[in-house]
């Protein structure tokens, strides 16, 4: 009797069984579906320095010659190594009045035009390279820059007259010692490490907060009515805020960008990247360490 009670219920409970464990693994499915977040811009801050020294710096760095034969090769290297990130948008520090933000000289550029003199700024040497080695279409030129009689980004005579007003020119000591050790060394680097040494070094976490220190000195110019230090790192911030406001409407989620920009913005770039819930950084050690 209990042996065919057993025999004529079993199926059902197996049935049963089954099918509520599959109801389970649906669930657990469809809450995990939910609490995956969506994806994201992933972003490369390069922090470099200018290749061509055209005076943009407070501060100015002798440079090498970028387009010599072996630094050519330097950069095709290194370019190689960041192709491990599979670029899918490169952005520059080159202003660009079109809706797409697209440099209109990448359309027309060649390899061969990498050696004219022109060519020699790190948007072309390291931008161009890059987008055409991951073969995308545009470069982007995302800075900001102020239009006719608009403030000034980077009110830097207003904080000197500051601190020869108020005495402080012992701050303007400690900004300039900033800035002369990262020169020395920049200087040193460039004639005894390769590119891709010297970018590593460059984009260090550590490096861009020392430098981000000199503003820090420079915030306390002037007095309480006169606060010119504070006037300058509003400006700067505001033109580093208003090119990641750019990079926000250009990108999508699950773009890979690699930000191409001087060294003295990468600090707040990178931080603005970072707050953002929409986006990613992604640190260049990484990258070259994944296929050194």
């Amino acid at each position: 009797m209990k042996m065919s009670w057993l025999k004529t219920r079993l199926p059902f409970f197996c049935v049963s069984i089954g099918l509520t464990l599959f109801a389970f693994e649906q669930n657990a499915v469809a809450q995990e579906a939910e609490v995956s977040p969506p994806p994201v811009v992933q972003v490369m801050v390069l922090g470099v320095h200018h290749f061509s020294n055209p005076g943009l710096d407070l501060h100015n760095v002798k440079a090498v010659n970028m387009q010599s034969e072996e630094k050519q090769k330097e950069l095709d290297l290194f370019v190689k190594q960041v192709m491990a990130f599979k670029p899918t948008a490169v952005a520059v520090e080159v202003q660009v009045d079109s809706d797409d933000l697209a440099i209109s000289g990448f359309s027309t550029f060649t390899e061969d035009d990498f050696t004219k003199p022109e060519h020699v700024s790190e948007h072309i040497q390291l931008g161009y390279r890059l987008a055409m080695k991951a073969g995308i279409p545009k470069v982007l030129g995302i800075d900001e820059q102020p239009a006719d009689g608009e403030p000034d980004y980077f009110p830097f005579d207003k904080v000197q007259d500051a601190m020869t007003e108020f005495g402080q020119l012992s701050l303007m000591e400690q900004v300039s010692a900033i800035i002369s050790r990262f020169n020395e060394s920049l200087e040193s680097k460039q004639v005894e490490t390769d590119v891709t040494s010297l970018m590593l070094w460059l984009n260090d976490d550590a490096l861009f907060k020392e430098q981000h220190q000199a503003y820090m000195y420079l915030m306390q110019a002037g007095d309480l009515h006169n606060q010119a230090g504070a006037d300058l790192n509003a400006m700067w911030f505001l033109r580093n805020a208003k090119i990641f406001s750019k990079l926000q409407k250009v990108t999508v989620p699950g773009d890979r960008v690699v930000l191409i920009f001087g060294h003295g913005h990468g600090y707040w770039l990178r931080e603005l990247v970072k707050a953002s819930p929409q986006m990613q950084l992604v640190e260049l050690q990484t990258v070259i360490s994944s296929v050194q």
